[in-house]
């Protein structure tokens, strides 16, 4: 009767709220072992949302690494624009020899 009453509680999500039998018999081993099963139940919810907290931080770091990519890339580019121009002024002003310095 003691098991029937433990699985109730586990139903009830009152998980570890029992203690196993303490017989050397087959009773004794599935009570031990509900005992065991009951605790991993109680923390599966918590390892879920670690998991679920990791992925969410991995999600915001490949956002953040395309964003500084993006970045990089408009410097990049904000950078050679002006130097372009500064080049042809100075080919121009060179007598357009279009020879590199």
């Amino acid at each position: 009767m003691k098991i029937k009453e433990a699985v109730k509680k586990i139903r009830l999500g009152q998980y570890r709220s029992f203690c196993p039998l303490k017989r050397k018999d087959e009773l004794g081993a599935m009570s031990h072992e509900l005992f065991e099963m009951s605790g991993q139940m109680e923390e599966r919810p918590a390892q879920m949302k670690k998991e679920e907290k990791l992925n969410e931080a991995w999600d915001t770091l490949k956002e953040l690494e395309r964003k500084q990519k993006r970045l990089i890339g408009s410097i990049g580019h904000e950078f050679k624009t002006p130097l372009t121009v500064m080049k042809a002024y100075v080919d121009l002003m060179d007598g357009g020899s279009g020879q590199d310095f």
